[in-house]
């Protein structure tokens, strides 16, 4: 009979044991003992003093009697008391009576680790944290106690503890910095071992910001998707931005994949652990606009990305033309030589040309190929065939500045379309005349503008500006809109000066005597506060401003409230709530146009006007509508004023919200209750949404054009 045999820790045994051990124990047995055997593994903890010192000799951590007897004191009290005063304190006191406390404290660390980690919650993380605090506190001069060979220990044990902090206070106590130079080899080490992570941050706390160039470890980084980590070490190595973001607009050449244009880097320096399937174009494009911007340098150092942006823009425009079909054709040609100048390149014009034809928009595509004398070889074969064909009557009709083939203005066909369009859509009931829509591009008109809107009570706004930005100001145009005039302000106008929109800003949008319509304004109110120093958007001062869109959403739970045309289905633009209201919508093809352009042609004016004149016409009708409901909890006045309170308590919050985050500014909030503004819920009245709703406060008078001479003035 075989005597049974002794367990053997994991990994020891041999393949004659194991078929012995289920002979004789069978699989239940054998099971039970596998699992004695994994709980019997060895682990093998590294001594972190080896090859820690100079040219690869080991640091001699034994400490003296009296240390050893401070040693074990020391782990009684940590036992006892964990992080606190108490071991504070000891290791203070053990600090002070070391004639180098620098040396005895990297022995008391190597005796405290029990590994390659270290760990903020460990009696040897304690020991150098509170070593770091005594320096600091006690202003001990280093240099006295330190030497090559102490600096490059504590670079060994920093290195080994995967601890970012941990690092950093080993490289403050042992002033690294001062002996960079002989860390180079160090990390280059560590950048062989494919470390590049922890070679980047060692050499950013080292500050060797100019030992090392982008393909070392920054470039790698950014293939491991990783750029964050190198990022700080970018700020302080200046002079590796530049070749940076030039290499990294390298990759967004079109001749090729960016996987393929990394290949050559990945095999010359033998990267791993890449990522490099995650660099897609519109992910690097993001990436170098954030860090050219970030570091100052020019638009000109990244003309890869510069293309980019254009292309894009080019083919949002070709599928704003030919998929929505939301175009004119004058907004759509006015664009593409935004877009496209004749000083483009050849390549961008093709592109154009390519799109125009893919969209069997052939006649286009000829126009354009025309247009910027581009070889007819070089032209798609149904474009060149289309030239062929009409070559002769091209030469007797073609116009480099317009096709009059396709924009004969009297035309009947084009009168016909016309006809067609008035039919379809919303269009503007006051006449074009100055004495009703009024361009206001000079100083005199300005203020005659000025002078007649002070006396409104009731005044809508609107604003246009260039919708793909290359060149010129950001704000165009801005409509200002009453129940019988409408003024559009030249925003790019020399002769309309800062000094003019500071009045424009005091006496109309500050002024809470005047109700402002707009809708979903943020983005104008945005561009506005640019454009104007004085214009203030303080939470009193919104309380003068009416969205359009915000009243719509309200009146959906009114009950009984119904628009005229409410068969319609509707979105949430403006020109859905002009359906709901009229019965048609609003022609947005001049939306997307060069409102940059002088002079507008008269279709964007029309458009301009009617933008913001329809907020007069939806707030009168559905004023009208409300008022034709039968016994309404509250009047129309009280339910608008409401929906104003509600608007300024929203802005009051956002704004308590950022001053407690970031302290009040010099435009801080007051008080959060207004003097004028009842809080208590008994003074509080239930309104139709089962909401409490605050009594209206008296607001001024605006008169309605449908009124007669001898009728009262109705409040809004």
């Amino acid at each position: 009979m075989s005597a049974r045999k002794v367990v053997i820790p994991s990994g020891m045994e041999s393949e004659e044991d194991s078929d012995e051990y289920e002979f004789h124990f069978g699989a239940s047995m054998q099971n039970n003992i596998k699992k004695t055997t994994e709980n019997l593994k060895m682990k093998i903890v590294p001594d972190i003093t080896e090859n820690a010192a100079l040219n690869g000799s080991s640091f001699d951590a034994s400490l003296t009697s009296d240390a050893v007897d401070y040693m074990n004191r020391l782990r009684q009290t940590w036992v006892s008391y964990k992080k606190g005063v108490i071991t504070s304190n000891f290791l203070k006191q053990f600090f002070i009576t070391r004639a180098n406390p620098f040396v005895d404290g990297l022995k008391l660390y190597a005796n405290c680790q029990t590994g390659n980690t270290v760990k903020s919650n460990t009696l040897a993380y304690i020991v150098v944290e509170e070593l770091h605090k005594f320096k600091h506190e006690n202003q001990i001069d280093a240099n006295v106690y330190l030497d090559r060979n102490l600096k490059m220990v504590a670079f060994s044990f920093a290195r080994q503890s995967n601890h970012p902090t941990f690092i950093k206070m080993m490289v403050t106590i042992y002033e690294l910095p001062r002996e960079k130079d002989m860390f180079v080899s160090k990390i280059r080490d560590i950048i062989f071992e494919h470390n590049y992570k922890d070679a980047c941050q060692l050499a950013h706390d080292l500050e060797m910001h100019d030992a090392f160039t982008i393909f070392d470890f920054v470039f790698p980084l950014v293939l491991q998707d990783k750029i964050n980590t190198a990022e700080p070490y970018l700020e302080g190595a200046k002079s590796l931005q530049l070749p940076l973001i030039e290499l990294l607009d390298s990759l967004l050449n079109r001749s090729s994949s960016i996987v393929n244009l990394c290949d050559p880097y990945i095999a010359k320096y033998g990267y791993r652990d890449l990522c490099v399937h995650r660099l897609q174009p519109k992910t690097l494009s993001k990436l170098i606009k954030r860090l050219a911007k970030q570091y100052n340098l020019p638009d000109d150092v990244i003309p890869n990305v510069t293309k980019g942006k254009v292309r894009g823009q080019l083919q949002f425009l070709i599928r704003k033309n030919y998929s929505e079909k939301s175009l004119s054709k004058e907004a759509w040609r006015e664009m593409v030589l935004e877009i496209v100048p004749k000083t483009a390149e050849k390549d961008l014009k093709i592109e154009l040309i390519d799109g125009c034809s893919y969209n069997n928009d052939v006649h286009e595509a000829a126009y354009w190929a025309r247009y910027y004398n581009v070889p007819t070889q070089e032209l798609p074969l149904l474009v060149q065939d289309h030239i062929k064909e009409n070559r002769d009557s091209v030469r007797k009709n073609f116009n480099k500045k317009c096709d009059q083939n396709d924009n004969k203005r009297n035309s009947p066909k084009r009168n016909e379309c016309r006809a067609a369009d008035t039919a379809r859509y919303y269009r503007l009931k006051l006449s074009p005349s100055p004495n009703f829509i009024t361009y206001v591009d000079r100083r005199d008109r300005f203020d005659e503008m000025l002078c007649y809107l002070s006396r409104q009570h009731l005044v809508a706004f609107d604003a246009e500006w260039k919708p793909i930005q290359t060149t010129g100001s950001e704000l165009a145009l801005i409509q200002l809109a009453t129940v019988e005039r409408i003024f559009l302000i030249d925003v790019i106008s020399t002769d309309i000066t800062v000094d003019c929109w500071n009045r424009l800003a005091t006496q109309i949008f500050n002024n809470l005597e005047i109700l402002k319509l707009a809708y979903s304004p943020t983005a104008d109110l945005k561009l506005f506060q640019k454009l104007m120093p004085a214009f203030s958007n303080s939470v009193q001062m919104m309380q003068s401003y009416l969205d359009l869109q915000a009243l719509w959403q309200k009146l959906k739970h009114t009950p009984n409230f119904k628009f005229p045309f409410e068969d319609y289905e509707s979105g949430s633009a403006l020109t859905n709530l002009v359906q709901l209201c009229f019965g048609k919508p609003l022609d947005k093809s001049n939306q997307f146009s060069n409102w940059n352009n002088r002079p507008l042609r008269e279709e964007q004016i029309m458009y301009a006007a009617l933008d913001a004149y329809c907020l007069i016409e939806i707030y009168e009708r559905i004023r009208s509508q409300y008022m034709s409901i039968k016994n309404p909890i509250i009047g129309f006045d009280e339910f608008v004023h409401g929906l104003l309170i509600e608007n300024k308590n929203k802005t009051k919050i956002s704004v308590n919200k950022r001053n407690a985050q970031g302290g009040a500014g010099a435009g801080g909030a007051g008080p959060a209750n207004g003097n004028n503004i009842p809080t208590g819920k008994s003074q509080l009245r239930p309104i139709s949404n089962n909401k409490y709703q605050q009594p209206p406060k008296p607001r001024p008078h605006y008169r309605n054009r449908y009124d007669d001479d001898n009728a009262p003035k109705q409040s809004f």
